[in-house]
């Protein structure tokens, strides 16, 4: 997101937004696989979809809520003497300390061998 506002910042041409949106991919692509792992550990084999499901919509909620947000303000006619892609960038930022935050205070999910335990 910071590359985008740089690129978007200095003018340049679509071309240059390249690295910024293959690192984007990249980081998205990594992010799902582990949102989808963590979603999935931690329950029985027979919640396993409803947790899998479960995860892919707060993921696609969350993610059109946060574009909808940093778009919304960041283009906002009153904020017009900023950067409508460094706002939306320094938001995005914000979102994701808050999101690591949030993370960092979960408790950590509980593995096959809890599992066997409290079952047995």
């Amino acid at each position: 997101m910071a590359a985008i506002a740089l690129v978007s910042s200095l003018h340049a041409g679509g071309v240059a937004m390249i690295p910024a949106m293959l690192l984007i991919s990249a980081g998205m692509g990594f992010g799902i696989v582990g949102l989808q792992y963590l979603a999935v550990s931690g329950v029985t084999e027979n919640d396993a979809g409803i947790a899998s499901g479960v995860q892919r919509a707060a993921d696609q909620l969350g993610g059109a809520t946060g574009v909808a947000i940093c778009v919304g303000i960041g283009f906002a006619p009153a904020l017009h003497s900023f950067d409508p892609f460094l706002t939306a960038t320094l938001l995005a930022a914000v979102g994701l300390v808050i999101g690591a935050v949030v993370v960092w205070r979960m408790p950590a999910p509980a593995t096959g061998a809890d599992l066997r335990e409290q079952a047995g």
